[in-house]
């Protein structure tokens, strides 16, 4: 019975905390690519738009599955963004009951399961993926994330080859939405060691690692596929080993300040202009060498923490700068999958801090968990209007992080579309003043140009 109630209310907080969404249209950045001028979207359901779903390189991103998810939608309903949103709510509220009920599979532990679902749910930094349409991918992905590792679990506590198949299609269903899943086979590693407890000598590793090669060879193969298809559409960008570096661990730090203080929110960090110092990266570097430490330290008593850690290292990896990827530093979206770690870590700790506490202790944090999700729900509903259409959305940006090139440059196109050629050319000379040679201000600026009448300065 409190099964169906947990999942009742992941359900429902799940929808509400997201509802603003369901009346939103499209944003000028990305949908256009995804849906709204994609001709192998728009071609609805066909046999060569499916052929095409997985042959097409136009996005820089290999991800045919959910190119099929809106050829689908548009088939049913047109390209309809409302019905766009809905099936992204949809998809994000069975992530939540997806991972309680694996938690639950995997620990059996019913309030320490509930919380980390409960806070994936209305956790702020996931307003991204679900209320961006360009997002279908990581909800999605993230579904067979999770069903690839319930099949996972119950091929390993009964040995039943069909469970071991299905988690073979399961993740290469996943990888077909989306290649960042491609860390999958790690994380069931993570697993092995907590809660599964099978990593007990070197030859149970070496097992272990054996026995998830089809899903590692699976991983590689994605892998290689993402960094051709993002060469090819000149996703990513040259970088030095020490911007390597230290983009990754500024962004780890970020990433981590974020799931534990998710204010000013924005849908583009911008890259600096100038490398990070010696400096900014020692401080940067200070918390997550401590936290390793300490639960490194604790791995013993406490190795959730260790696990739950080692979980957000790995899955953030394959973004978080090592391979710099246009102009941004980080993203909201990429904390989908990662920050359940973190949950983990947390809410198990808790629990365990608070198996021998008196009735009034567990009372206290019982009311701190509900307190904590309620906050966060409400900042994640505060966070979703701001996604309501493009100039809110990019104005927003602009407040949050200051100057920044692609909020103008959005800025400066949809005032063009509008006729507000002040603005445009505002927001135009104020993206050139950041990146000079960027063709899309200058583009645009040659069209306030001609709108005028200015046709040599054009």
């Amino acid at each position: 019975m409190r099964h169906t109630s947990a999942i009742a209310i992941l359900g429902a907080i799940s929808i509400l905390v997201f509802a603003p969404a369901f009346t939103y249209g499209f944003i000028n950045f990305d949908d256009p690519m995804y849906v709204t001028e994609n001709p192998v979207v728009l071609a609805g359901v066909t046999p060569g738009s499916l052929v095409e779903a997985f042959t097409d390189q136009s996005i820089a991103l290999w991800t045919p599955l959910t190119i099929i998810s809106y050829q689908i939608e548009v088939s049913l309903f047109g390209p309809n963004p409302q019905a766009m949103h809905a099936t992204n709510i949809l998809l994000h509220a069975l992530n939540a009951i997806l991972l309680y009920l694996f938690l639950i599979q995997l620990t059996a532990r019913f309030w320490p399961s509930l919380f980390v679902a409960a806070v994936f749910a209305v956790h702020p930094t996931h307003v991204e993926s679900v209320a961006w349409i360009s997002e279908r991918k990581d909800v999605l992905s993230t579904v067979f994330w999770l069903l690839t590792s319930i099949a996972w679990v119950r091929y390993v506590r009964t040995k039943d080859r069909r469970a071991y198949g299905l988690a073979l299609v399961l993740f290469t269903l996943g990888l077909l939405a989306k290649p960042m899943v491609m860390t999958l086979p790690v994380v069931l590693l993570i697993l092995d060691f907590w809660p599964l407890d099978r990593l007990r000598n070197r030859a149970a590793l070496v097992n272990a690692v054996r026995e998830k090669a089809p899903l590692f060879a699976l991983a590689v193969g994605a892998a290689l596929v993402t960094l051709v298809t993002q060469s090819a559409g000149d996703a990513t960008v040259p970088a030095t080993i020490w911007d390597r570096i230290s983009n990754a661990v500024v962004a780890y730090a970020g990433y981590l300040g974020l799931t534990f203080y998710p204010i000013d929110l924005a849908v583009m960090y911008p890259r600096p202009l100038e490398p990070y110092t010696v400096s900014v990266v020692l401080v940067c570097a200070v918390p997550l060498i401590a936290i390793t430490l300490a639960a490194l330290a604790r791995v013993r008593r406490a190795p959730f923490l260790l696990a739950g850690w080692a979980w957000f290292i790995v899955t953030l990896a394959p973004v978080a700068g090592a391979i710099p990827i246009g102009a941004l530093a980080m993203a909201d979206r990429y904390t989908y999958i990662p920050t359940i770690g973190l949950f983990i870590a947390v809410s198990f700790g808790g629990a365990a801090v608070l198996r021998d506490r008196s009735g009034v202790a567990r009372a206290v944090a019982a009311g701190v968990a509900a307190v904590s999700v309620l906050v966060l729900s409400m900042l994640t509903f505060n966070q979703v209007r701001v996604w309501k259409d493009s100039e809110t959305l990019f104005r927003h940006a602009l407040a949050v992080t200051g100057p920044s090139v692609i909020p103008h440059v959005q800025l400066a196109s949809l005032c063009l579309e509008e006729s507000r050629v002040g603005e445009a050319e505002q927001h135009a000379l104020a993206a050139l003043a950041l990146y000079p040679d960027f063709s899309l201000p200058n583009n645009i600026l040659a069209s306030v140009y001609i709108a005028r009448g200015a046709y040599a300065e054009a």
